[in-house]
């Protein structure tokens, strides 16, 4: 019975991770739209491999939550 559950539990890790890749995807797909002088540019998304990585553009002046 145990084994059962493990399994059932890591089935629901991978639908839940794959969901999560879905939405990373979908918002990439919405900020690559984007294109105006106050929102940061998305250049890229790499999904080769893991982790996913989103490259966007060189922020001057640092992260907006470490200027408070």
């Amino acid at each position: 019975m145990f084994i059962i559950i493990t399994v059932k539990r890591d089935v629901l890790w991978l639908k839940f991770l794959r969901a999560l890749q879905l939405d990373f995807l979908s918002e990439a797909e919405l900020m690559k739209r984007f294109d105006h002088k106050n929102i940061v540019k998305l250049l890229g998304v790499c999904t080769r491999g893991e982790p996913v990585y989103a490259v966007m553009e060189f922020m001057l002046h640092g992260l907006l939550f470490e200027a408070y």
